[in-house]
């Protein structure tokens, strides 16, 4: 499914403050510029409660699994290794913990297909042979930061989830290495993943399931500004090469701009005589390597199109962007020299646009609806393309 028109990604935004700021686009200017609006963009939840930030997330718990394990506490190629007879270990190993004899030793690290460390003081304490244990799987990283979570259940067999405080969650997990049907959840900051959010089950969920979480979170992070090429091409299928590429793992989610022929893309939003008015955008699934990435759709069969690839600004334009835009140009000027009566100036402005904002969001009437005491029967018209996302 195609990217529609009404969207504005990250170089979009600068190059419409560099038009609106009158700057000739030096270096340091278009990095001042991305400094104010990665800023404007992430204090925008602080400023009020808005619709667009409800969001769905779909978590995809991992079914335990069984392993026969030797266990070496001390003296071998590493501390508190565990070797696996056969079969190879769960790639989501680091977010688990090992259940043996009625406790729960956390995994450290993935060392290979068939070897791994626990954590010092969570781990047997001396060497076991030829024993069975379960891992099992506990944690799950968030795509977003999540500032106030409404509901969680589950959508395989309708029930809802208990909040509890993450001291109650593992201290209980802990003791006696519990696993079975989630009932309660709890959030922390991620051991594996730092800087992420993981999303803990009690009882560790035992089989496959899937869990809704109905979430108010922050915008989604801005990174990719404008990786470009004048080379692209696809056969008719979802993938989508460039020989000149230099495509990355966290272009992932990214959306990938297609010119209809060899000049870079332009957009709906800002007018460039070097550049040809886009044919197409899809968000970027996977990447492959560093000249080849799947999307989301068929781009059709063509090759050498100018492109694009730029993070989608995570915003609602016609709520927030007069705001946002005047907010992030009172923090671009705020790194220059500017009058005081110009500053107070921007500031009454602020004000008068962010009271706008708040009528228009009044109006939109697609906020996520939880009724009654039974969150999985709601009801959301999903118009915000990151408004459910799924993760595992």
């Amino acid at each position: 499914m195609a990217v529609g028109s009404n969207v504005f990604l990250f170089c979009d935004l600068v190059e419409r403050m560099r038009s609106r700021c009158i700057l000739e686009g030096t270096p340091r200017e278009i990095s001042q510029l991305r400094m104010a609006i990665q800023d404007a963009v992430n204090d925008l939840p602080n400023v009020y409660n808005w619709k667009w930030y409800n969001r769905r997330i779909i978590v995809t718990a991992s079914p335990a699994v069984s392993f026969t394990v030797d266990y070496d506490h001390t003296g071998g190629s590493s501390e508190r290794l565990f070797t696996i007879s056969s079969g190879t270990l769960p790639s989501w190993l680091e977010y688990g913990f090992v259940s043996y004899n009625n406790q729960a030793f956390s995994v450290d690290r993935r060392l290979s297909n068939t070897t791994f460390t626990v954590r010092e003081g969570s781990s047997p304490s001396a060497d076991l042979n030829d024993v069975s244990v379960t891992l099992v799987r506990e944690a799950y990283p968030l795509p977003y930061t999540i500032r106030t979570i409404n509901a969680v259940w589950s959508t395989t067999s309708p029930r809802a989830l208990s909040e509890k405080s993450i001291n109650q969650l593992t201290g209980y997990q802990r003791i006696i290495g519990r696993f079975g049907t989630a009932m309660q959840y709890s959030l922390t900051p991620s051991n594996v993943t730092k800087g992420k959010m993981d999303f803990i089950l009690l009882p560790a969920q035992e089989t496959a399931d899937d869990f809704e979480i109905n979430a108010i979170v922050y915008p989604r992070e801005l990174r990719v500004y404008e990786e470009r090429g004048s080379d692209g091409a696809a056969t008719g299928t979802s993938v989508f090469t460039s020989a000149s590429g230099n495509f990355k793992s966290h272009m992932v989610g990214s959306i990938l701009r297609i010119s209809p022929d060899g000049n870079l893309p332009s957009s709906n939003y800002h007018f460039d005589e070097t550049r040809t008015e886009y044919e197409s955008q899809w968000v970027i699934t996977k990447v492959n390597s560093t000249t080849s990435v799947e999307v989301d759709g068929t781009p059709g069969t063509f090759s050498g199109r100018g492109y694009i690839v730029s993070d989608l600004v995570d915003i609602m334009p016609e709520v927030h962007l007069d705001y946002l835009e005047l907010d992030a140009m009172t923090r671009f000027n705020s790194m220059a020299t500017m009058p005081t009566d110009k500053k107070m100036m921007y500031q009454q402005d602020k004000r008068g646009t962010l009271r706008n904002a708040v009528a228009a969001d009044s109006n939109v009437n697609w906020q996520m609806q939880v009724p009654n005491d039974y969150p999985w029967a709601y009801g959301y018209l999903e118009i915000n393309p990151y408004a459910r996302v799924r993760t595992s």
